[in-house]
């Protein structure tokens, strides 16, 4: 989901300061540190530089494309995305958690992830026409069965993808994903302007997954052998398979709304909504993925010292809610503004949705931190236990927000992204010996900056909206956003401010 920006704080300049922030709570290791750091920044830049690409395809497509097309895709690519989950059985993860992996384990984990690839890409095309019938939408039949190549081909780069993240050479894949997605970009709009319609969001799929594995082989010197033992299967599937399991259970929660609304109230509805979604939830995206990526073989690495865990841990919550709350925020004061200006007539129906998700990107840019503590930890049973449990509170709160339509839905993943956040950090830091209170004072100046922020953007667009036009106004709340962002955090919120300051002044 998605795009984004740099006009709201530099999401990319903020992140890079956890290996500092680690440092200052007791993390001293300066080459850990200098490792660390370089990692972030260069997941930094390819999220911001994907996020930026997609964003801006998004608002050309919006302007080519009907909001029944986007729906289309979306729930073609929810489809797809839950079969891709059980790609590789969580091969993945499995090579960066585990502490020594031989060209043995890793050439079985390879073919492993290959054989069920292409079961599970067989079985896409012979369910198409089940699955278009159930969601009544028989165009969704050829589009799922085109989608399914690209499930296809991004298998082929897995291993190598984790051996690279492993290593943490960040700098190597940052290269893979940005020529990636500006190949895909490229291609989808070359694509709807030249009339293409729903297909030319088909085609950046196809393009970004069979450039990404072209790429992470080229990039990453490991190569499969003909090496199969299923001893080494076994050891690897138990892992993948547990985290597999969390991680349909989270896919699921996240998307169990698309396919909703999608059979309720229908396509068009449904492109409101996801359009939104894509907008709107950028700062857990671009800011908890970029922070959580590194987290985790960060923390994997330190598993045993439970101390120096929790300090990262906490400087990456700190570094997240430094650009995300700023960012979910911001965003929400501006969104009846920002869709009609970016988007253009006929989305108007997706503000009041995007100022709800905007809330949701702030709930769960936290919530989201506590993946890489289970991961860490090989917590694999407890958290596939607690994926399934919060799943289901996910899917309840949609059920009986779909009778006030797309509002409805997204107020539900308010209260519930809500409610779920307590029992999740009580759950995943106990090991840490991390209390809520803990978090709370990682986080709350951050918050409460951000909140002087929005309430300064709100009362400008209120002044200026009768005198200057609509996107004369936006620009201008955007600009005092983020200047009395940094300004009041200056103040407030000084020790995180002048870590990011100083990387991104001295990076």
């Amino acid at each position: 989901m998605p795009p984004e920006r740099e006009t709201v704080p530099g999401a990319g300049s903020v992140v890079i300061a956890t290996s500092s922030l680690a440092s200052e709570r007791g993390l001293t290791d300066p080459s850990a540190e200098r490792t660390m750091g370089s990692a972030v920044r260069w997941a930094s830049l390819s999220q911001i530089f994907r996020q930026a690409t997609q964003l801006i395809t998004i608002l050309v497509l919006a302007r080519t494309l009907a909001p029944a097309d986007f729906g289309l895709v979306t729930v073609a690519l929810v489809l797809v995305g839950f079969l891709t989950l059980f790609r590789d059985m969580g091969v993945g993860s499995a090579v960066i958690q585990r502490g020594e992996a031989s060209q043995e384990w890793l050439s079985t984990l390879f073919w492993m992830a290959m054989l069920v690839g292409l079961v599970v890409t067989a079985g896409v095309f012979l369910s198409a026409p089940l699955l278009a019938e159930a969601l009544r939408e028989p165009r969704l039949t050829s589009v799922l069965r085109a989608l399914a190549v690209a499930f296809l081909l991004s298998g082929f780069g897995v291993v190598q993808q984790a051996m690279l993240e492993r290593q943490l050479r960040y700098f190597a894949i940052a290269r893979v994903e940005m020529l990636a997605a500006f190949l895909g970009s490229a291609v989808a709009i070359a694509a709807a302007l030249g009339g293409a319609g729903v297909w030319s969001l088909v085609g950046q799929v196809l393009a970004i997954a069979g450039c990404t594995s072209a790429l992470m082989w080229t990039s990453s010197p490991w190569r499969p052998t003909r090496l199969f033992r299923w001893d080494a299967a076994r050891a690897g599937g138990g892992f993948g398979a547990g985290l597999t399991a969390f991680n349909a259970a989270n896919y699921l929660a996240r998307n169990a709304d698309y396919l909703m609304i999608g059979r309720v109230l229908g396509s068009t509805a449904l492109g409101y909504y996801a359009l939104a979604y894509r907008l709107m939830l950028l700062p857990m995206l671009v800011v908890t993925s970029v922070v959580n990526r590194v987290m985790f073989p960060g923390l994997a690495r330190l598993r045993g010292d439970n101390d120096a865990m929790a300090r990262l841990y906490l400087a990456g919550v700190e570094s997240i809610a430094f650009a995300a709350f700023p960012i979910s925020l911001g965003l929400a004061a501006v969104a009846h503004r920002l869709i009609p200006v970016a988007l253009g007539p006929g989305w108007e129906q997706a503000a009041p949705v995007a100022v709800l998700l905007s809330i949701v990107g702030l709930l769960q840019s936290l919530g989201g931190t506590v993946g890489p503590v289970f991961l860490a930890y090989g917590e694999i049973r407890r958290m596939a236990i607690w994926g399934f449990v919060s799943t289901t509170f996910v899917i309840a709160g949609f059920a009986i927000g779909l009778r006030w339509g797309i509002v409805g839905v997204a107020g539900s993943y308010v209260v519930v992204s809500l409610a779920l956040l307590y029992p999740s950090f009580r759950l995943a830091l106990r090991p840490m010996n991390i209390g809520v209170a803990s978090i709370v004072r990682a986080a709350w100046r951050s918050m409460l900056v951000a909140s002087l922020m929005t309430i300064f953007v709100v009362a400008i667009g209120a002044a200026l909206a009768d005198h200057l036009g609509e996107p004369v106004t936006l620009a201008i709340q955007l600009a005092a956003g983020t200047v009395s962002y940094f300004a009041v955090s200056v103040l407030l919120n000084r020790r995180v401010t002048e870590v990011v300051l100083r990387r991104l002044l001295h990076p």
